[in-house]
């Protein structure tokens, strides 16, 4: 697992840089976040200055230099600088696990 720097769209607020810690395979070259870890931060970090923010719909753009991502945390920068240093992600899936195994007929997951 490794932090990755996310660039975040949410809406009602606009884009959040936040370094999250994720799986990353390097064959398929996928980052996978869980969807419910990345909620519950996001919850997290708006609850006290944007509660309204809470729940809105988001789209992870992509993934923010490390370089840039740090030298971010101790001092502003303009969102040019974001979006040139910013990998965007070709294609977002979804991705469910599916345990086998015996079910009732008729049960969908």
């Amino acid at each position: 697992m490794r932090k990755f720097p996310l660039l975040i769209h949410v809406d009602g607020y606009g884009l959040l840089n936040l370094g999250k810690t994720c799986r990353y395979c390097p064959k398929c070259e996928f980052i996978i976040a869980h969807q419910d870890d990345l909620e519950s931060v996001m919850a997290e970090i708006f609850s006290a200055s944007y509660p309204d923010v809470v729940g809105n719909e988001y789209l992870v753009i992509g993934v923010v230099e490390q370089k840039v991502w740090k030298r971010g945390l101790v001092e502003p920068f303009r969102i040019e600088e974001i979006i040139e240093n910013t990998s965007d992600f070709k294609e977002h899936l979804v991705l469910r696990c599916d345990p086998g195994g015996w079910v009732p007929p008729g049960y969908k997951t």
